[in-house]
């Protein structure tokens, strides 16, 4: 899933498509053409992060129809999604601060 930078398996996959795109974009590695900002939701995102906040935001109801609806899932979307533009400004106008960037986390 872009929007959480998580890889899902094929069941979950449908489940987040039923949510609608406006809270969960879906691709597939094999059939889909990816950019390079939609890659970077995953490497910068991640399934432990996405689990991680979660956790400490007490968001647990294991239902997808739930859990990624909930304000929790909302706020990390955004801080992931301004987490992703803010990389891509960093890396086009200055790359020496990458280094110190990609040690930071959402969480």
């Amino acid at each position: 899933g872009i929007s959480f930078g998580i890889f899902l398996c094929l069941h979950c996959a449908g489940k987040h498509r039923c949510l609608g795109t406006d809270l969960s974009k879906i691709r597939s590695f094999s059939l889909d053409n990816w950019t390079e900002k939609q890659v970077l939701f995953l490497k910068l995102g991640g399934n432990d992060q996405l689990k991680k906040f979660f956790s400490i935001t007490r968001v647990t109801n294991p239902k997808i129809e739930v859990k990624y609806q909930t304000k929790a899932a909302n706020i990390y979307r955004e801080k992931l999604s301004r987490f992703v533009e803010t990389y891509i400004k960093v890396r086009n106008e200055c790359p020496a601060d990458l280094i110190h960037f990609q040690r930071q986390h959402i969480v």
